[in-house]
């Protein structure tokens, strides 16, 4: 057999990348990894209610200056806030009417309508959540994601 016609074993390298290739994967994870962990960050809101009650966004957007992007986000921070001030009317109200329960034990209606507030705190906390996420999503479109 001629050198050229003999056939040679050679190690398998399985499915690794070239040297030239392994510094841009390396930075590739790295940047999935940064992004992941800002997805992961949660937003806390202020621990004040604000005025104003809700707003519709065509008036919101007449009355202030900025970028549609802005004024939506800060709808939806309003809108929020407010959200979280009802919940917290919502539990203050729940709070008495246990007391009244307390005093006069044997009142079902009392016992509905607790329940029934229960059900609605529970709503706006879950309509809460969506509201942070659609404020995270506007806070990202606006900011390209940074911060």
């Amino acid at each position: 057999m001629s050198p050229r016609t003999k056939q040679t074993a050679r190690k398998s390298t399985g499915s690794r990348a070239p040297r030239k290739q392994l510094g841009t994967i390396a930075a590739k994870r790295a940047s999935q990894d940064l992004a992941a962990k800002r997805s992961r960050t949660t937003i806390k809101p202020p621990s004040f209610p604000q005025e104003g009650g809700l707003q519709d966004v065509d008036d919101y957007a007449h009355d202030s200056g900025g970028s549609s992007t802005e004024r939506l986000c800060d709808l939806a921070r309003n809108n929020t806030l407010n959200t979280l001030s009802y919940i917290e009317h919502l539990t203050a109200e729940i709070a008495g009417l246990k007391t009244q329960m307390a005093d006069a034990p044997g009142q079902l209606s009392g016992l509905d309508e607790v329940q029934a507030l229960r059900n609605e705190v529970r709503r706006l906390r879950e309509e809460n959540g969506q509201l942070y996420s659609e404020i995270t999503t506007l806070r990202n479109a606006m900011w390209g994601g940074q911060r």
